[in-house]
C-alpha cells in the first residue's frame, strides 16, 4: 500500500521539478512577448486547442488507465503483468498518434479559417509532430507513475521543458524576420524539440528497469481481458478528452468572434486573447505546479489504500492533499490581485492586461482544487465523475461566452468569468462525486477556514505598503519587496490563527521528517 510518506515524497519530487519547470517556462516568456507581442502569442495560443483535440484523440483516458493498471498488478506482485499492460498501451498510442499529427498537417487550413485567424496555419503545422512525441511521452510517464517512479519522470518533464524554451526560442529567433505567423509557428516548434529530448531519455531508461521475469506459477492474464480492463479506465477519459479539445477549440472561435462582433478588429481581438490566454493563464496557472505533483500522487496512493480495504487511509490522503493546495492556492490568488500592475508589467511589459488579472485570480485556487479532487477520483478508478462534470461546465463556458463576449463594454471580462464559473462549478461537483465515493463529507473549515484569514492579512499588508509607496522603486522593487514581505507575514499568521501547527508541519514533512525535525520545533504554535 502507498503510505502517506510515498505520497509525500511523490509529490515533493513532482512539485519541486513542476516549479523549475514553470519557473523556467515564465522567464522564457518574457523573450517571447518581447519578440511576438500579444498578438503573435495570440496566434500561438489560438493553434493550441487544435492541437491539443487531435492529441487527445490519439491519447485519451490510455495514460491514466495505464497507470492505474501498472499500480494495481506491481502492488499486487505481478510486475510482469503491467509490463504487458505497457506495451498493449504503448501499441494502441503509437498507431493512433501517427494518423492524428498527419490528419492535422492536412486540415491545418480549414482550422485556421475556422478558429477566425488563417495566420494560425504554420502553428499547427509546426505543432502536429508534438502530437507522436507528447503520446509517447505520456505512456512513458504512466508507466514510471504507476511504479511509483516519481524522480525519473520529474527528470523528464525538466528535460522536455529545456528541450522547449531551446527549440522555442531558436524557432522565434529565426523565422520571426518573416512575420509574425512565421513568429509564431517557431514558437510552437519549441513543442517537438521537447518532446524529443524527452523520449530519448524515457526509452532509454524503461530499457533499464523494465521487469523481464515471469515467475512460473503466473502466466499473466489474457491480452483480451488487459485490452478490456484498460478500455473501461479509459473509455470515458478519452471520450471525454476527444469532446474536452473541440469545446475549447470552438470556445477560442466564438471568443475571436465575439470580440470581433464589439467593435475590435482582428489583430486587436487576436492580442487580448494573447494577454489573456498566454500572459494572464500563464500566471493563474503557477499554483497548479503544485497541484499537479500532488495528485500524480494521490492516485497511486488512493489506489493502494482502497485495494487494502484502508477506506480511512483514503480519506486522509485525500484532506492531507486538498488542505495543502489550499496553503498555497489561497495566498497565490489574492498576491497575484494585489500585485497585478507590477507583475505584468515586469514580465511581459504589458500593465494594461493587469485589470484582466485581477479578475482571473481566483482560478489560482480553484484550478489546483479541482486537479487534485480529479487526482483522487480517478485513483479510485472513477474517471467517469470529473471528466463529465468537466464537459458539463465547459459546454456551459462555451454558451456563455458566445453571448457575453458580444456585449458592449464586456469583451475579454465576460471570458474570465466564465471562466472562473467553469473551474468553481467543476470543483464543486467532483467534491460531490468524492464524498459520495468516500461515503464522507467535507469539513471546508478545517481546509479553507484558517489560511483564508492567514492569507486575506498577508495581501492586505502587501497592498498596504503599495499603498503608502513603502517598496523598492520600480515594478521588479515591488515585486522584490513583496517576496520579502509576504512570506514572513503569511507564516506568522497561519501560526496565530492555528491554520498550521507543529503536527501539520510534521505530517507535510513526511519521509524528510526526522531531517527537519529541528526546524519544526522551532515553530512556536
Amino acid at each position: 500500500m502507498a503510505s502517506r510518506e510515498t505520497l509525500t515524497r511523490g509529490a515533493l519530487v513532482l512539485t519541486a521539478a513542476g516549479l523549475l519547470i514553470r519557473v523556467s517556462g515564465l522567464v522564457y516568456q518574457v523573450p517571447l512577448a518581447t519578440w511576438l507581442g500579444g498578438e503573435g502569442i495570440g496566434i500561438y495560443r489560438m493553434a493550441l486547442p487544435a492541437f491539443w483535440a487531435f492529441y487527445k484523440v490519439a491519447v485519451g483516458g490510455i495514460p491514466t488507465a495505464l497507470s492505474t493498471l501498472v499500480t494495481e498488478y506491481s502492488s499486487r506482485g505481478r510486475a510482469h503483468v503491467a509490463e504487458e499492460a505497457f506495451r498493449l498501451a504503448m501499441g494502441w498510442t503509437a498507431g493512433l498518434a501517427a494518423v492524428a499529427a498527419a490528419a492535422l498537417v492536412l486540415g491545418a487550413r480549414p482550422l485556421a479559417r475556422l478558429v477566425g485567424e488563417p495566420r494560425t496555419e504554420l502553428t499547427l503545422i509546426a505543432l502536429a509532430p508534438a502530437i507522436y512525441l507528447f503520446a509517447l511521452q505520456q505512456v512513458h510517464g504512466a508507466y514510471l507513475q504507476g511504479r511509483q517512479m516519481m524522480s525519473p519522470w520529474a527528470l523528464a518533464n525538466i528535460l522536455e521543458q529545456a528541450g522547449r524554451i531551446a527549440g522555442a526560442l531558436a524557432g522565434v529567433w529565426y523565422l520571426k524576420p518573416y512575420g509574425l505567423a512565421w513568429g509564431a509557428a517557431g514558437a510552437a516548434l519549441g513543442a517537438a524539440s521537447g518532446g524529443l529530448l524527452s523520449d530519448l531519455y524515457l526509452v532509454w531508461l524503461y530499457r533499464r528497469t523494465r521487469t523481464r521475469v515471469r515467475p512460473r506459477w503466473d502466466p499473466g492474464d489474457p491480452p483480451r481481458r488487459l485490452a478490456w480492463r484498460m478500455f473501461v479506465l479509459a473509455w470515458p477519459l478519452t471520450a471525454g478528452g476527444v469532446v474536452l479539445p473541440l469545446l475549447n477549440f470552438f470556445d477560442v472561435a466564438l471568443i475571436q468572434r465575439g470580440l470581433t462582433h464589439s467593435g475590435l478588429t482582428t489583430a486587436q481581438a487576436t492580442e487580448l486573447y494573447g494577454q489573456f490566454s498566454g500572459m494572464v493563464h500563464t500566471l493563474v496557472t503557477m499554483p497548479n505546479v503544485f497541484a499537479l505533483g500532488l495528485a500524480s500522487a494521490l492516485m497511486p496512493a488512493v489506489t493502494g489504500a482502497l485495494t487494502a480495504g484502508q477506506r480511512a487511509a483514503a480519506r486522509g490522503h485525500c484532506v492531507a492533499a486538498l488542505r495543502a493546495t489550499a496553503l498555497i492556492g489561497l495566498p497565490a490568488a489574492l498576491l497575484m490581485a494585489v500585485l497585478a500592475v507590477p507583475l505584468m508589467e515586469a514580465i511581459f511589459k504589458a500593465p494594461r492586461a493587469a485589470p484582466i488579472l485581477v479578475w482571473a485570480a481566483p482560478v489560482a485556487l480553484l484550478s489546483p482544487l479541482a486537479l487534485v479532487v480529479t487526482g483522487a477520483l480517478q485513483g479510485m478508478g472513477r474517471t467517469g465523475p470529473p471528466m463529465r462534470n468537466l464537459l458539463l461546465t465547459m459546454a456551459l463556458k462555451v454558451a456563455l461566452d458566445g453571448v457575453i463576449t458580444r456585449l458592449p463594454g464586456v469583451g475579454i471580462y465576460g471570458a474570465v468569468m466564465t471562466s472562473i464559473l467553469t473551474h468553481g462549478l467543476c470543483t464543486w461537483l467532483n467534491v460531490r462525486a468524492l464524498e459520495r465515493a468516500l461515503d464522507w463529507h467535507m469539513d471546508w473549515r478545517a481546509v479553507l477556514g484558517g489560511p483564508l484569514l492567514a492569507a486575506g492579512g498577508m495581501a492586505a499588508g502587501v497592498g498596504l505598503l503599495i499603498a503608502g509607496g513603502w517598496t523598492l522603486p520600480r515594478s521588479w522593487g515591488t515585486l522584490a519587496t513583496a517576496l520579502m514581505v509576504a512570506p514572513p507575514l503569511y507564516a506568522l499568521l497561519l501560526g496565530l490563527t492555528r491554520a498550521v501547527t507543529r503536527a501539520d508541519l510534521r505530517a507535510l514533512a513526511g519521509p524528510a521528517a526526522p531531517r527537519l525535525e529541528r526546524l519544526v520545533n522551532w515553530w512556536p504554535f
